[in-house]
């Protein structure tokens, strides 16, 4: 008895799409994810303006393991974990 094997290749290359396209989809999400951290972090900020507030910045989304992905949403200010204190 023999088998033979068709659209392996065919296979391959809608898995590797697959994969791909799960790769744009999480990478999109962490970025929307952050940025929406982000406006409700600059409402919240102890002082209503000023450069505390603008310094608040998302960094990433960078990769972080087989198909995932982190970004950091923090102030730059030295001074701004005083401010929330």
């Amino acid at each position: 008895m023999s088998m033979v094997w068709s659209g392996i290749p065919e296979f391959n290359l809608a898995i590797d799409g697959m994969v791909e396209a799960a790769n744009v989809a999480t990478r999109e999400a962490v970025a929307k994810g952050a940025a929406k951290i982000q406006v409700k972090a600059r409402d919240r900020s102890p002082v209503a303006h000023g450069a505390n507030k603008r310094s608040i910045q998302v960094k990433g989304p960078i990769g972080a393991g087989v198909l995932g992905y982190m970004a950091t949403i923090a102030p730059e200010m030295i001074y701004s974990r005083r401010l929330e204190l």
